[in-house]
């Protein structure tokens, strides 16, 4: 949102309700709930340009923010996600072996050891991408076989499970890019943006009512 489409919001506040306290309460709600619905599509729009699954969608939809107040015309927002996941995606993880994906990342696979939840994890991720093969020791099978008279493809769950856990033991080796997306969000210029908004908003309601208190209309 730029300062003219805040202006206009203070404006329709500003004409429809004498009131200024309660034009401005309507006021600062409106331009902060499109603050931070802005950054979430946003944040949106960055999972989703670097994933590389649908799981994107699925991130992208459990992402909030939520707008603390601070002061009277001062808010502080902060974003969460329904999902556990979703700061290690953001910030990245320094493999055992590699830092390099993640160098600054705060987090950090300790060894190769994987979780059922975590080769359950790939597993799921075999079958949103729709691999048909995979490199197990030493040599690519096919995760599928077809039935002979049906044509019908059947998955190889054994192989399918080894294959999940190479992905996710060359993940713990290699670590996990960081996207970056919250910093989309949440950043110094966003927030100087909000500040500018409010205030361009709350002085446009407020000359409005000042005319409407001279004028009588």
């Amino acid at each position: 949102m730029d300062k003219a489409a805040a202006a206009a919001i203070g404006a329709k506040f500003g004409e429809s309700i004498k009131d200024y306290t309660k034009a401005s309460e309507n006021i600062i709600e409106a331009i902060v709930i499109e603050h931070c619905n802005e950054g979430i599509r946003l944040m949106s729009k960055q999972i989703k340009s670097k994933a590389r699954t649908g799981q994107a969608s699925t991130l992208a939809a459990s992402m909030s923010n939520i707008p603390i107040q601070v002061s009277a015309t001062k808010f502080q927002v902060n974003t969460i996600s329904t999902e556990y996941y979703a700061d290690f995606v953001d910030k990245g993880v320094k493999g055992v072996r590699n830092k390099g994906k993640a160098p600054s990342s705060p987090y950090s696979f300790r060894n190769l050891g994987t979780s059922k939840a975590m080769i359950e994890s790939f597993k799921d991720y075999i079958a949103r991408t729709g691999m048909k093969t995979a490199k197990i020791g030493g040599k690519r099978k096919s995760l599928y076989k077809t039935n002979k008279e049906t044509k019908k493809k059947t998955a190889k769950m054994d192989l399918i499970e080894k294959a999940a856990q190479g992905l996710a033991v060359a993940t713990k080796i290699g670590g996990i890019k960081p996207m970056n997306f919250i910093s989309k969000a949440d950043n110094p210029k966003r927030t100087k943006e909000l500040a500018r908004n409010l205030a361009a908003a709350l002085g446009k309601a407020m000359a409005k009512n000042i005319k409407i208190s001279i004028n009588g209309n």
